[in-house]
């Protein structure tokens, strides 16, 4: 497996990924999915020859605020680490920002995964936290 640093996908390939994961939302427009990355802060992808089997995106500054947007692992290949590894690297890539900010399924194993590589619920620092999710990007 290799892990590399670029925004620049195969369309193709983010569109397995992202249909293997059930998020049609983002498959909806191919090209805003490539706008997306494009515009991103980071992406680290991992591939197993030429199979994109997992990335981890990330928006905001790297200054204060980093949010992990994208974590997706292919269905094949979870429960290896390799989701860990994609957070694990991020978190340490971008250790001196105040805030790491993720929204995620509302399910005790996706909460689980995050609070075990440090993440805690905003309840903990006495915030809330408010969006505005369309269904379509």
């Amino acid at each position: 497996m290799r892990y590399i640093s670029s925004k620049h996908i195969p369309t193709e390939e983010l569109q397995k990924l992202y249909n293997d994961a059930g998020w049609f939302n983002y498959t909806y427009d191919l090209n805003k999915l490539n706008q997306a990355f494009s515009h991103s802060l980071y992406v680290l992808s991992v591939w197993d020859d030429t199979e994109l089997i997992g990335l981890i995106r990330l928006v905001g500054d790297g200054i204060s605020i980093v949010l992990i947007q994208d974590l997706l692992v292919k269905t094949k290949y979870q429960n290896q680490g390799i989701g860990s590894s994609l957070i694990d690297k991020v978190l340490k890539r971008y250790k001196d920002v105040m805030q790491i900010v993720c929204l995620t399924d509302n399910q005790e194993n996706t909460k689980s995964f995050y609070k075990k590589r440090g993440l805690s619920h905003v309840s903990n620092y006495n915030v809330v936290a408010m969006a505005e999710i369309k269904p379509h990007i």
